[in-house]
């Protein structure tokens, strides 16, 4: 079974070396099928696919669109990327669409916990959550810290606690390596406390 992405209007851009525009189309499509089968691919219109596919529909999409995969037996997989239920000036139409693709879809994927929970609440079905792929190519590690090394710690108060800065102290002193340590986070003055008991 080959894997289709619809990404309407997505063909004129890879044709010409470009990237979408729409961040769906490249979280939810174009990236992913970087590390997927070469028989694995995008349509244009629900019409190009065959019953020897699986169709990711996500937006720029119709309820015909679902009964056509339907009505030909062609499994698909609704991914809901936002909250269309009764929003914006078209909201009866994307209430239409949401509440369609969710009723036939063979599975639903969505982004986040929220969306679970959203899609849940309105058709009393179960959503996959799979995260937005990384856009950039990931790179090698490396530690080059130079003669100083500026650390920030972004997060929750109760997180930092789970970090072992006595570790991370100790073994950049043993490096001899000065530093500075920035904590973005709620509470910080607890979380300096913290840090100054124990250093």
């Amino acid at each position: 079974m080959n894997i289709k992405f619809l990404l309407p209007k997505a063909r004129g851009f890879v044709e010409k070396g470009k990237v979408p525009r729409r961040a769906s189309q490249r979280f939810r499509g174009l990236v992913p099928l970087k590390h997927m089968l070469p028989t694995d691919g995008f349509i244009d219109r629900v019409e190009e696919a065959t019953k020897d596919d699986l169709v990711i529909l996500s937006k720029a999409i119709e309820v015909k669109d679902f009964m056509y995969l339907k009505d030909l037996g062609i499994k698909f997989i609704f991914d809901i990327c936002d909250n269309k239920w009764r929003v914006g000036k078209d909201r009866e139409k994307n209430t239409a669409i949401m509440n369609a693709g969710c009723l036939h879809a063979n599975l639903i994927t969505t982004t986040c916990p929220e969306l679970k929970q959203k899609i849940y609440d309105e058709t009393g079905k179960n959503a996959l959550i799979i995260d937005d792929p990384y856009e950039r190519e990931i790179e090698p590690i490396k530690f080059e810290p130079g003669d100083h090394l500026n650390i920030c710690y972004f997060g929750g108060r109760k997180s930092f606690s789970l970090v072992d800065w006595e570790e991370v102290i100790a073994t950049l002193d043993f490096l001899k390596i000065k530093y500075t340590l920035h904590c973005i986070t709620q509470k910080h003055l607890l979380a300096a406390k913290r840090l100054t008991h124990h250093f």
